[in-house]
């Protein structure tokens, strides 16, 4: 089943926040969200401690470092989403109930693009 949006999330060293990241994630969890987190090659640990905590978002790995640039196209490569947003390792997210309302909105109104503060 195709998700409603995909929340994008390129990171790269970035283990002190990885811990609160995971924590938003869980509390989070809808079926019409798909987590989507590609590792620019992380050399701090934070690959390692998302890899334990895997089973609550698609996580993905470079071999080697591609650049901010990249690593961001490749988080929306993975999604097959109707809707996709990004956040940094180092943001939370307190309801994802207000983006599938801002996508239902999106929806209605024929929008394709939207930029809002969460």
């Amino acid at each position: 089943m195709k998700k409603k949006i995909s929340i994008c999330i390129p990171i790269y060293n970035q283990v002190e926040f990885v811990n609160d990241l995971i924590e938003t994630i869980k509390y989070n969890k809808n079926k019409d969200v798909d987590f989507i987190i590609c590792d620019n090659n992380s050399t701090d640990g934070t690959f390692e401690v998302l890899s334990k905590n895997k089973k609550y978002f698609k996580l993905y790995r470079s071999k080697r470092n591609v650049g901010f640039l990249k690593n961001f196209i490749k988080t929306i490569n993975k999604s097959n989403s109707e809707y996709i947003t990004f956040m940094g390792g180092d943001d939370i997210i307190y309801s994802v109930i207000n983006l599938l309302n801002i996508c239902e909105e999106m929806k209605k109104n024929n929008v394709s693009i939207c930029f809002t503060p969460i």
